[in-house]
């Protein structure tokens, strides 16, 4: 692949890559006021006490994993029946409805807005950030499938580090319809950029059945100058390898019982933990 080849393909996919994790960073560091829980509820009439305040900012805080968790199980009906495309724009359309109803709730004092959108915007992210991770694994070339992975973590950080940055006291902490308000147009965006990017090759040819659309999208993604029907005949291979018979129940003992896969489950427990008291 040439250079300037290569340096368009990680363009597209850090725009993939983007359109997920825009809302995923943002979301996870944002939070930062439970003060406007204790005036939305002063404003409507109910004086609560600080342990009250802390409980419902709990709720607030931990209702990300509980979406992300229902998004999880939404995301292969939306991503592996309708495509990846399918799944990213409606994923992105709802990110955005959530986006609003969350600016909206601080000026009118609705905390139930704040505590649903961020429920939306969980379970939606769930399903856009898989749709991600498919899409940067089957539009790259086999040898930059890595570089094109680990561009999903890079652009997540990054949007940690710019919602981090968005939430201190100088910059946008103490206003927060403003931060708030940022994921909206950013959301607009990516959706709109969305609608112009093809459907995976892998897709089109192993679910669709169209290998005229799979040879273009292969284009798009590789450059015009690739070999796509070799592409797409290699894909083909690729996924009749991975067709077998063994029962779920099998795979499950698999885990436990080869070695490799023993120790790749460990580490992603350990590597979840960490993850989990980080948070």
């Amino acid at each position: 692949m040439a250079k300037k080849q290569l340096i368009r393909t990680i363009l597209l996919g850090s725009t993939i890559a983007l359109s997920a994790n825009l809302q995923y960073g943002f979301s996870s560091t944002y939070l930062n006021d439970p003060d406007y829980l204790n005036k939305s509820f002063t404003k409507w009439g109910s004086h609560s006490t600080g342990g009250q305040i802390d409980l419902a900012y709990d709720l607030l805080s931990d209702i990300w994993m509980v979406g992300f968790f229902f998004g999880i199980w939404l995301s292969p009906v939306l991503n592996d029946r309708f495509g990846r495309k399918v799944g990213f724009i409606i994923g992105n359309a709802v990110s955005l409805l959530a986006s609003c109803l969350r600016a909206l709730a601080i000026p009118t004092y609705q905390p139930e807005l704040l505590f649903a959108g961020r429920f939306l915007a969980s379970v939606v992210t769930a399903v856009t950030y898989q749709a991600a991770v498919l899409y940067l694994n089957e539009v790259a070339p086999t040898e930059y499938r890595g570089v094109m992975s680990c561009l999903a973590d890079i652009t997540y950080s990054g949007m940690c580090l710019v919602g981090m940055f968005l939430g201190t006291d100088q910059i946008l902490g103490r206003h927060l319809v403003w931060l708030l308000a940022v994921p909206i147009p950013l959301s607009a965006i990516a959706l709109v950029v969305l609608f112009f990017l093809p459907e995976t090759p892998k897709f089109l040819l192993i679910v669709k059945r169209d290998r005229k659309r799979a040879e273009k999208s292969v284009k798009f993604y590789q450059g015009a100058d690739c070999a796509a029907g070799q592409i797409l005949d290699d894909i083909q291979m690729e996924a009749e390898c991975q067709k077998d018979d063994i029962s779920i129940t099998r795979k499950l003992l698999d885990i436990f019982t080869v070695p490799h896969l023993r120790k790749a489950f460990f580490l992603s427990c350990a590597g979840l933990q960490h993850y989990g008291q980080s948070y």
